[in-house]
């Protein structure tokens, strides 16, 4: 079973990456190694818990934080509890399935403040464009105009 569990966690953060930077596919595909490798260990039985095979997987998905930016205290936390409910597995206060429910409620739980983050950020930039176009907008209220007619034509500078 663990390998079901397994293959739901590394199937996670695998969109965490945005392609088309050759260094965040090489990174992406480095991470990928990793966590097959912390797969392979779970299937030999090398890893003997669920807790391991999180802290396995929460190793291999690390260089994962770098590419989220300000929000890579997010992908920290993720791994911390996705630890914590893979030890709950592992004392059996929960089922595996019920394991698996928790730990995508978790990162739909990420995912939605990685994106309230990002609105907010938006929102910021977007007050700090408003007020610049403002302030561009005033100035070129307040500059003196000149005006020559000449005939029917009238130019103003």
């Amino acid at each position: 079973m663990k390998l079901v569990i397994t293959v739901a966690l590394g199937l996670m953060l695998a969109g965490c990456v945005s392609a088309g930077n050759e260094q965040n596919i090489q990174l992406q595909a480095a991470v990928q190694e990793a966590k097959t490798a912390c797969d392979a260990a779970a299937k030999a039985k090398k890893i003997t818990s669920y807790a391991a095979l999180g802290r396995c997987l929460a190793n291999a998905e690390a260089p994962l934080a770098s590419t989220w930016g300000t929000n890579a205290d997010l992908v920290s936390l993720f791994h911390a509890q996705r630890i914590a409910i893979m030890e709950r597995i592992d004392r059996k206060q929960l089922t595996e399935a019920q394991g698996i429910a928790e730990i995508h409620q978790l990162l739909a739980n990420i995912n939605s403040e990685a994106q309230r983050r990002n609105n907010a950020s938006l929102a910021v930039a977007a007050q700090q464009e408003a007020a610049m176009a403002a302030m561009n907008a005033n100035l070129a209220a307040s500059r003196p105009v000149t005006c020559y007619r000449f005939g029917n034509m009238t130019n103003c500078y």
